[in-house]
């Protein structure tokens, strides 16, 4: 008999943080996202559940669309906006990391989503982005491509070391981009 009253209290308290958790935000919605030369890019939007409008972040990824880092903003009541860059995970267009990212007519894909995220009820135009990697990279290209945002980034580098990678008998680190984030002011 304890053991029933146990087990009833503990589904009991799951039913219950399982409420509170989903009460912060609404389960994200795949929107497919036109590029300024038609291209669609997938894109999951996380909104908090209440009333915006909210500021947004956005992430642009190589890797896939992580929803599980969009919990963290959530909580903090910030918009996140996921994108699938052009050709890889299930957006469009040819798989060229990056070429579509930067400053070539007609294929400014950040700056697209970043008009896009602006045309939005949902966001108050005030946009950041994060990210490491090949993240950081897009967020890299994307700032002189949005010359209406006034960015103001903070970039921090990392050294790796790794063992048996020398330069005149010295240990050699390799640079990495860490992370990025800026504000629309």
């Amino acid at each position: 008999m304890i053991q029933i009253g146990v087990r009833t209290l503990l589904v009991s308290l799951s039913v219950t943080l399982l409420g509170l958790v989903s009460a912060t935000w609404a389960d994200p919605m795949l929107v497919r996202v036109p590029m300024g030369d038609g291209t669609l890019l997938a894109t999951d939007i996380h909104l908090p559940k209440g009333d915006g409008p909210w500021p947004t972040i956005l992430l642009r990824s190589t890797y896939g669309r992580m929803g599980a880092v969009a919990k963290e903003w959530l909580d903090q009541r910030y918009a996140v906006v996921i994108q699938d860059v052009r050709g890889m995970g299930d957006s469009k267009g040819d798989a060229h990391v990056f070429y579509a990212d930067g400053w070539r007519e007609g294929l400014r894909d950040g700056a697209d989503t970043v008009d896009w995220i602006q045309a939005q009820d949902w966001c108050n135009g005030k946009i950041g982005t994060w990210g490491g990697s090949a993240l950081a990279i897009t967020e890299m290209l994307l700032a002189p491509t949005t010359p209406d945002l006034h960015p103001s980034p903070s970039i921090q580098k990392t050294l790796r070391h790794r063992r048996g990678v020398t330069e005149s008998g010295k240990n050699v680190g390799q640079g990495r981009i860490g992370r990025c984030f800026g504000f629309a002011s």
